[in-house]
């Protein structure tokens, strides 16, 4: 596996821990990976800043995303 593609699986659980918990708390151990992680998925239009609930939310890109990463995948390897 490349960096690049180690990359891509990590914005991908990241993205998926956001859907389901608002945020990356217990997913980024340092606030640097923290911060690495929000400013990539940003700089792809994959996380919108939702002002009124001040919160990072998926991109409708984000969530086709994510449906193309784990569905197109067989089952056994999910």
């Amino acid at each position: 596996m490349t960096d690049r593609d180690s990359m891509v699986r990590k914005i991908n659980a990241a993205l998926d821990h956001i859907d389901k918990h608002g945020d990356l708390s217990g997913f980024a151990s340092t606030e640097q990976e923290r911060q690495t992680l929000i400013s990539a998925a940003t700089a792809q239009g994959l996380l919108t800043w939702n002002e009124e609930l001040k919160r990072h939310e998926l991109s409708k890109i984000a969530r086709k995303w994510l449906d193309a990463f784990y569905h197109r995948r067989p089952s056994s390897a999910r």
